[in-house]
């Protein structure tokens, strides 16, 4: 009977000591994932702080460059450079690629206009400037060196109303010297937009210029009756007609 008490006791005592052991294993596992959701929750909150400080750092940047940009944008409005007023606009119907048919000898050449630039025969490219009213050009390039290399690719460009046409028209020479100049400008001939070139001391029409090359061949040697011609050209051109009709 003491035999049966006292195995029963230690079996008792063993059943007490193994849930004692699994309580505090339970509790240690416990212990170990709230350490672990801690950790996480810590290392979440390290992050979303990175992330925060990583938007907040690229948004800066991104405001610090639309600011560069805004500036370098104004910039290109302004210019240090002697006698400059600012670029000349030139209107979006005068842009593009035109062809050029000479009003006396009938030979085609190209002319391409940008936003505020011509470039002649895809070769020679001017830009269009203002010029300060009473700037002489030549005049400070003799006193400024490295003046005219830096305005050697410029043009004194200003812009007026065409009597003719009614249509915008540049008037565009050269920035540090003298001499001719050309005059742009818009008229509509067999219900299409061409361009006009003018040139001379009366502004008569050199060329008429035409979208396609197949048109400006086709109409190379047209007069057009609401266009200004050199009046002496054509009558040169009258003058050698009835000569070739005595001639004959």
């Amino acid at each position: 009977m003491k035999k049966k008490t006292i195995i029963y006791m230690l079996v008792v005592g063993t059943l007490l000591g193994l849930t004692g052991c699994e309580k505090k294993v339970s509790q240690s596992r416990n212990d170990n994932i709230n350490s672990t959701q801690s950790r996480k929750s810590s290392h979440s909150s390290v992050n979303k702080e990175q992330s925060s400080s990583a938007e907040f750092v690229n948004s800066s940047k991104r405001s610090s460059s639309v600011s560069q940009s805004k500036e370098h944008s104004a910039n290109q409005e302004e210019s240090s450079i002697g006698g400059d007023a600012g670029v000349v606009t030139i209107p979006n119907e005068m842009r593009g690629r035109w062809y050029l048919a000479n009003a006396e000898t009938g030979k085609i050449t190209t002319i391409v206009f940008g936003e505020s630039w011509i470039t002649y025969e895809d070769l020679d490219t001017t830009e269009l400037h203002k010029k300060k009213e009473d700037f002489d050009a030549y005049e400070y390039g003799q006193h400024h060196l490295g003046y005219e290399q830096k305005t050697k690719n410029w043009s004194e460009a200003s812009k007026s109303i065409s009597s003719e046409t009614g249509k915008v028209k540049i008037n565009v020479r050269g920035w540090n010297a003298g001499g001719g100049n050309a005059v742009y400008t818009m008229a509509t001939e067999h219900d299409q937009t061409v361009l006009v070139v003018e040139g001379g001391a009366g502004e008569w029409v050199s060329e008429v210029g035409w979208r396609s090359k197949s048109d400006a061949e086709r109409y190379a040697n047209e007069k057009f009756g609401n266009l200004h011609y050199n009046s002496a050209t054509d009558d040169n051109n009258e003058v050698n007609d009835d000569s070739d009709d005595n001639d004959d």
